[in-house]
Parts: structure tokens; C-alpha cells; sequence
């Protein structure tokens, strides 16, 4: 299929068309004044994964296809997806996310052949659509949907983990901005916390962002009342990002309290949570030096266990093409960040590091499916260890790692 502009994907996938105005957006009940006591680590991916689960689409139907990272093999249309569909993985279990314009939740079965066990719609009260984005997994049993098209958050209990039953809702409302709605976004849940990205953006003016940054929403899970880390300011406040479109987070390898972030933005955010704050990993002056100025051109990043270094998925300036760079935040400057990969067109996150190994879908027309780099361990270059990309039906859109 042609190539579709970024404005266009990002119109198709992150936003709600021209919803009508959420009026009033529920308050919820009063904050609960100062930070939370984060005193267990938040809950990280599956580790040591044998498969990864990839959602394909063409932009009109979707499915599921697997890859077994040992086998170096894949099987396509384990089941069927949807056009804007992200996996999530817990307990032996894969959650199917269908979003824009579609709210449901599948849940299928690795150890059934990934048989469907459970689908069920993602119910919203109110106009438009929930357009759910992430689901964060707790210790206790209980999973939280944030929505992107409504101010609220889902909340399920997972006691029968196959068949989700939702237990109730968390508004948001009092964290909306002009519009009624703060576009909720990534989540993840650490001890008695939940912590969620907000956008913040203008439905009215095609979502450009409002403010210079994003905002971290802090939630009680046992209350479902929200944190103000700053009663002196006027209204909540959660934690203030630096940069803007916080489109992706993973545990921070560094840290063994495991309550720090590393958060993709317009650079790499170190965000730790228990001091509520956050820095800069990887400033956006050194991607501006490769080329990547606008907070539209970040995709995706992935961790090498082994030495430190991340690989980052971004546009081009033209948005033509995705490269790879790899960036060590350690080296000196004229040496931090280097081009390893490029001439690839990528969807969502679809960027993995697992031991020695850097797996990337690619959805270049003719030659789509996942592709596998062995990562040399001295200089950090990547080098095919497929002849071909493993095949996955329709394109790769988002992945996820499976035990």
C-alpha cells in the first residue's frame, strides 16, 4: 500500500474524529494532597520471552502473527486483530487492546494454540469513543485501561485472568484541559500507585499540543483519587514531564528500587517516580544533531542489556524513511550516537532488544515483516541475521514480548 503521510496515521490511530465536547467531564472525588509511599517496584514486562506477539494491520482489517525468537520463525494470523490494535502480555495471558473507534479487549491463550478465550467491548459512558491506549497490570489482581478519547481510566479485576471483569471507573476529569479531556495515554502501575501520561492536546486545532510538555497523572488505586503533588498551585498536579508526546516507557535497568522510567518524549526522560521528577537521559540537543527536531519524529527506543546502549526508532526530518540510531548516553558527545539501520517504514512501537538480538517490524511495501540484527557486543553494529524479513501476513503495526 502507498505510504500514508505522518498527520494522516496520526489522525487515524491517536485521535478521536471531531468527537463531540465532553461536557462536564466528571471531577472524581477530592485529591489526596502530597506523593504516594512507593514501596514495591512497578510492574515491568514478561521477562526472559520466547515469542513476540505482533499486531498487523493495512489500515482497514487487522490480525495477530508470532514470532518465536529462538526458532528465528514466525506464524501468521494466529487470530484477528483490528486496524489499530496493541498486545500487551500478563500471566501467560495476551490482552488484544482495540482502540481507535473500536474499544474492545480480546484475550487470547498462548498455551491454547493462541485460541480466543475471551472479547468484550470496552463499555464509556458518554459521547464519542473511549478510544482505550495502554493497559497497566498491578500485583493484586487488578488491570487499569487508560482512554485517550474520554476523561476516565477502566479498572478490571483480573480473578478469573481469562474472562476480565470490569470493577470500575476512575475519572479524570479534573486533570481535562479546554476541551474537557486530558488525552490519557501510557500506564503503569507500581505498588499501591498508577501512574498515566497526559497529552493534553486540542481536539479543535487537528491535536496540536497545548502546553510545552506532557504531565504524569498519580492515582491512588486503592481510592481511585488522584494525587496533587503541589497544593500551592492552582488545581492537580501530577508529575511535569519535559518534553512533549510521551510515547513510550520501560523500566530503568539502573535503578533496583524499580520505580524509575526511562520515558521517550522529545529525548529520553529519566522519570523517577518516587521523587516525583525528571531529567534528561538523552537531551533533545543530541537528536537535534541527527536530524531529529520535531517531538513528531520519536518512535520508539529499546535497551541492550549487555552494554548500556539504546536503540532508537525515529523519522526522518521528511518523515520519507525510519532509521535506527544507537545512542550511549555515556560517551562523549561527538561519539553518543551513531546511525545503524536505516531505510524502514515502522507503526507504534515495534522495536525489541532481546539478548543479542535487535527485532524491528517493517512495513516497507514488498518487503514488510519482522527483521532480526545481531548486535556485535564490542562496537554495538547491527548485521542481518535473516536473509529475509519473517513474514507476518498483512504489516507489522505494535509488538509486545511473550514468555
Amino acid at each position: 500500500m502507498p505510504r500514508r503521510p505522518l498527520a494522516a496515521l496520526l489522525a487515524l490511530v491517536a485521535c478521536d474524529s471531531a468527537p463531540p465536547p465532553i461536557d462536564p467531564p466528571d471531577q472524581g472525588p477530592p485529591p489526596i494532597v502530597g506523593a504516594p509511599a512507593l514501596d514495591r517496584p512497578c510492574e515491568g514486562p514478561p521477562e526472559a520471552p520466547r515469542f513476540l506477539a505482533v499486531t498487523t494491520t493495512d489500515f482497514t482489517t487487522g490480525a495477530l502473527s508470532i514470532v518465536d525468537v529462538e526458532a528465528m520463525a514466525s506464524t501468521p494470523d494466529v487470530a484477528l486483530a483490528s486496524s489499530d490494535a496493541k498486545p500487551f502480555a500478563h500471566e501467560g495471558l495476551l490482552y488484544v487492546l482495540h482502540r481507535y473507534q473500536l474499544d474492545a479487549l480480546d484475550v487470547i491463550d498462548p498455551a491454547a494454540e493462541w485460541a480466543l478465550v475471551d472479547s468484550q467491548a470496552i463499555d464509556h459512558e458518554g459521547p464519542g469513543s473511549a478510544n482505550p491506549h495502554a493497559i497497566a497490570f498491578a500485583d493484586d489482581g487488578l488491570a487499569y485501561v487508560s482512554f485517550f478519547g474520554a476523561p476516565a481510566i477502566a479498572v478490571y479485576d483480573l480473578g478469573d485472568p481469562a474472562h476480565p471483569r470490569r470493577s470500575g471507573t476512575i475519572a479524570l476529569g479534573a486533570l481535562a484541559d479546554a476541551d474537557g479531556n486530558p488525552e490519557a495515554s501510557l500506564a503503569i502501575a507500581c505498588g499501591d500507585a498508577l501512574f498515566v501520561t497526559l497529552e493534553r492536546l486540542d481536539r479543535d486545532a487537528a491535536f496540536a499540543p497545548r502546553e510545552d510538555h506532557d504531565e504524569v497523572a498519580v492515582i491512588d488505586r486503592a481510592s481511585g483519587r488522584l494525587h496533587d503533588l503541589d497544593a500551592d498551585a492552582p488545581g492537580i498536579q501530577g508529575i511535569e514531564l519535559r518534553g512533549l508526546w510521551a510515547r513510550q516507557w520501560r523500566r530503568d535497568p539502573d535503578d533496583p528500587r524499580g520505580t524509575t522510567l526511562l520515558v521517550l518524549t522529545e529525548g529520553i526522560e529519566r522519570l523517577d517516580l518516587a521523587a516525583g521528577e525528571s531529567t534528561w537521559l538523552v537531551a533533545p540537543a543530541l537528536l537535534e544533531g541527527l536530524g531529529i527536531r520535531s517531538y513528531l519524529q520519536p518512535q520508539a527506543f529499546a535497551l541492550h542489556p549487555a552494554s548500556g546502549a539504546i536503540y532508537l526508532a525515529s523519522y526522518r526530518e521528511d518523515f520519507s524513511e525510519v532509521v535506527v540510531h544507537r545512542v550511549d548516553p555515556a560517551a562523549e558527545p561527538e561519539a553518543a550516537a551513531v546511525e545503524v539501520l536505516s531505510g524502514l517504514m515502522t507503526s507504534e512501537q515495534t522495536l525489541e532488544v532481546i539478548g543479542d538480538t535487535l527485532w524491528i517490524g517493517d512495513r516497507t511495501p514488498g518487503a514488510a515483516g519482522i527483521r532480526a540484527y545481531a548486535i556485535d557486543p564490542s562496537s554495538g553494529a547491527l548485521s542481518p541475521r535473516l536473509d529475509a524479513p519473517l513474514a507476518t501476513g498483512l504489516a507489522p503495526y505494535a509488538l509486545s514480548v511473550v514468555p
